[in-house]
């Protein structure tokens, strides 16, 4: 009998209910740091279409960058699975619209980015909400975080009783932006001894153990 290599594709939503979180360009910029791992599919599932607008000046072929919607998510991710990627990142709605239910149950895992400010504070727990519905778990990520700013601390300690904390906080560097200008990510932009470049590996570093160690993911079938 011909035996086939098995393949377990994670699937990641990037999702908060507060708009200007960073959502998008976390998104685009994880995306790329996992793909020195993993064969990774981008999906733009954002009305605004901030990571189609980024992949169309993009010279580099990866990540693979496609559209999507509530109604066709599950069709895409079983074409991805099929294809050979092992890791789906989706940019969600920066808003519960109809349809982000269906996109956050078609996730592994939801990650919920979340400046050290009070209005992010408070539509992190409007976001854990939803995530809880959706029957999967979630982090949440500090993400624009000011240098030497109380708040952060701050923030941290909140946002630690609402759920898991990743212990690497995104700093509010002009890196990001700068990066996405030029339709590329902060690994790629800057040197690999940057503090942009250097918070984003680590935390998808830290999401990709987390999220290895936290689920039971399939199995291949006994020969």
């Amino acid at each position: 009998m011909e035996s086939r290599h098995f393949v377990i594709m994670k699937t990641i939503a990037f999702f908060t209910q507060k708009g200007g979180a960073g959502k998008s360009t976390l998104s685009i910029h994880v995306a790329v740091a996992a793909g020195f791992k993993h064969k990774v599919l981008l999906i733009d599932a954002d009305p605004q279409g901030t990571v189609a607008t980024w992949a169309e000046g993009r010279m580099n072929e990866q990540p693979l960058v496609v559209r999507a919607n509530p109604s066709s998510i599950a069709e895409i991710l079983a074409a991805a699975r099929a294809d050979g990627f092992t890791l789906a990142v989706i940019d969600c709605p920066p808003h519960a619209i109809a349809g982000t239910g269906a996109l956050l149950k078609a996730a592994d895992h939801i990650v919920m980015p979340a400046q050290p400010a009070m209005p992010d504070i408070a539509a992190s727990k409007r976001s854990i909400a939803l995530a809880i519905a959706s029957g999967r778990p979630y982090s949440i990520v500090i993400n624009r975080a000011p240098a030497r700013a109380p708040e952060v601390l701050q923030a941290q300690q909140v946002l630690a009783t609402a759920g898991v904390l990743s212990p690497i906080v995104i700093g509010d560097r002009r890196a990001f932006s700068r990066a996405l200008t030029d339709s590329m990510a902060v690994t790629e932009f800057s040197r690999e001894d940057e503090k942009a470049a250097i918070e984003v590996i680590q935390f998808w570093r830290w999401l990709d153990q987390h999220t290895t160690e936290c689920h039971t993911w399939p199995q291949p079938a006994a020969a």
